[in-house]
């Protein structure tokens, strides 16, 4: 991870780049398989986006803050990059549970 962050921060224009390139992509995927799911009789359980909500809301509350330089909120970059990885893969499955309803 931290490679990556040492690219992004050298190339900032590529890493800007790649990450629209992702947030168009990604959702699209995302209800690709979604749908084949679907289409194979695999339906996931409806109490998946409240949990999904739930994950969501408590990364976003955990989530480290730069500013703060003792007590359990300091900031961590294996925290920080941690969540920053449950928002992706949240990003990823709303659309995806949503697709699979």
């Amino acid at each position: 991870m931290k490679k990556l962050s040492k690219f992004a921060k050298k190339h900032p224009v590529r890493a800007r780049l790649i990450i629209t390139f992702a947030h168009i992509v990604l959702p699209f995927l995302a209800i690709y398989f979604g749908a084949s799911l679907y289409d194979f009789n695999v339906v996931l359980p409806a109490v998946l986006i409240p949990i999904l909500v739930m994950v969501f809301f408590i990364a976003t509350c955990l989530y480290p803050n730069k500013k703060r330089k003792s007590g359990f909120f300091k900031y961590s970059y294996y925290r920080q990059k941690s969540l920053d990885f449950i928002y992706i893969r949240h990003g990823l499955f709303f659309p995806y549970c949503d697709q699979c309803q």
